[in-house]
């Protein structure tokens, strides 16, 4: 779990291939979706954010760095969402 300290919300990566996006004052989530990289399911290991900028490495070695408002705008589509 990591916080986005400028965008005022908390992105959260479960072991399930959840990512979620939380408002950091209510703790409602906001955006929430099992995570796909070209179109495979992968896992988000580790979280990171400096200021709105998120960083998360997956189980298969990939990095990916993205912005908050990215992930907010990211569409579930049959309850996936794809980072790339």
């Amino acid at each position: 779990m990591t916080q986005a300290t400028r965008g005022g919300f908390v992105a959260a990566a479960f072991l399930d291939s959840t990512l979620q996006i939380l408002d950091a004052v209510s703790g409602e989530p906001v955006n929430e979706g099992k995570i796909r990289m070209n179109g495979m399911a992968s896992i988000i290991i580790s979280l990171d954010s400096r200021g709105e900028i998120v960083a998360m490495g997956t189980i298969d070695g990939r990095i990916v760095i993205s912005d908050i408002k990215e992930l907010l705008d990211l569409k579930s589509v049959d309850g996936w969402i794809d980072l790339v």
